[in-house]
């Protein structure tokens, strides 16, 4: 894919998702609206470039939105935004595997096209769990390895459907519903109104 923690790489990669990830931001508000959330803290784990972290701000301004990656430079790229955008994000470097954050700190969890990404996908799911409230939202969405990959390689370092429920089954994470699509998989947590 290439290497995020590249400036010029991370500026690109910011630059050519940014509408994709603003469109993705307004959908995951419009699923966290229809499930009733309003306030609390919510994270997005592999935050990226920071955009979808902007949208949820805009969206619930009295949210606390805390985007968190390992990419400094996409993490910069997501403060400027911020700043741009006029909406108070904080954004923190560190590892979904082992997140700095204390049990039960999250109301929501959002987390897109990061599963694949991680070295340790139960421990990643088993993080997601530990710092997820409970009765809280998780949102995890990420795109699935398919014949696709024949013409868009990439796509070869994806997951499957089948590998990532099985990721799922060894892990501590909470009872999900899963849903797939033609090119995605998503697992989501919580009571919808």
């Amino acid at each position: 894919m290439g290497n995020f923690n590249d400036p010029k790489f991370a500026a690109s990669y910011a630059m050519r998702t940014n509408k994709r990830n603003i469109k993705r931001g307004n959908e995951l508000a419009d699923q966290l609206k229809a499930m009733g959330f309003k306030k609390g803290k919510v994270l997005d784990a592999g935050c990226g470039p920071g955009q979808t972290a902007v949208v949820l701000a805009k969206r619930f301004s009295k949210a606390e939105v805390v985007g968190m990656d390992l990419s400094k430079p996409l993490l910069k790229h997501g403060r400027k935004f911020a700043k741009q955008e006029g909406v108070k994000v904080k954004y923190e470097e560190g590892n979904l595997e082992k997140m700095p954050y204390d049990d039960d700190t999250f109301d929501v969890i959002i987390t897109q096209n990061t599963l694949h990404e991680v070295n340790d996908q139960v421990a990643m799911l088993n993080e997601l769990e530990r710092i997820l409230k409970p009765g809280g939202i998780l949102l995890l969405g990420d795109i699935k390895r398919t014949w696709l990959k024949i013409v868009i390689p990439w796509m070869g370092h994806t997951l499957s459907l089948e590998e990532a429920k099985k990721y799922l089954k060894r892990s501590k994470l909470r009872k999900v519903k899963v849903e797939e699509s033609f090119i995605r998989y998503t697992f989501t947590a919580g009571k919808a109104r």
